[in-house]
């Protein structure tokens, strides 16, 4: 037999179960972005746990912005007055510029560490060790 108690318990965590659930879940993702960033331990190798990091984040247009300037000085195109430059549409799809803004953003010592996606659009997250 089922006492009060336990309807009001069942009817309360009925209500309150998928909040906790929600709250469980965005905790256990945190704590793996902190993890993965080197921010607690047990994130990466044992090397990398006792260098001190650099980090940068970079948005998608920002990335793209890297991409398109290095693709244009790949193909010797300058900016016109207004800034804008006119560049090989194969050189621009996705497939071919993300490994070259890749390239542009390594040259200064960066390593893509995760790729972050929110309501507001990716955000690429580098490391390097610090200067």
């Amino acid at each position: 037999m089922i006492t009060e108690n336990q309807k009001l318990f069942k009817i309360n965590f009925m209500k309150s179960g998928p909040m906790l659930l929600l709250a469980a879940v965005l905790v256990v993702a945190v704590l793996n972005l902190l993890a993965s960033l080197g921010v607690l331990g047990g994130g990466g190798s044992s090397s990398d746990s006792s260098a001190s990091w650099d980090y940068k984040v970079m948005s998608a247009q920002e990335m793209d912005e890297v991409g398109y300037k290095a693709v244009a000085a790949d193909e010797g195109i300058e900016p016109d007055e207004e800034g804008k430059m006119t560049l090989p549409r194969e050189k621009v799809v996705i497939q071919a510029i993300m490994p070259r803004t890749l390239e542009e953003v390594q040259k200064d010592g960066w390593e893509l560490l995760t790729v972050e996606g929110t309501q507001g659009g990716n955000f690429f997250i580098f490391r390097r060790p610090q200067q």
